[in-house]
């Protein structure tokens, strides 16, 4: 995870405790989008980790990967 926060300088991730999939095995991710990427840029930077089965947008117009 070092690596990424050079390049995300707002990246603030989870301690491994609060980190749990759901009933399906699915994990979810929120993030704020503050530097306002376009929705193909972002499916496009979280699919380097593995497959994304759903983008959406929260109440703010901010993406958040399932």
């Amino acid at each position: 995870m070092s690596e990424l926060f050079g390049k995300y300088l707002f990246l603030s991730p989870a301690t491994p405790r609060d980190i749990d999939c759901d009933m399906y095995g699915l994990y979810s991710i929120s993030f704020l989008n503050l530097n306002n990427k376009p929705y193909r840029d972002i499916r496009g930077e979280f699919s380097k980790f593995g497959d994304i089965l759903r983008l959406t947008s929260g109440a703010e117009g901010t993406p958040r990967n399932s």
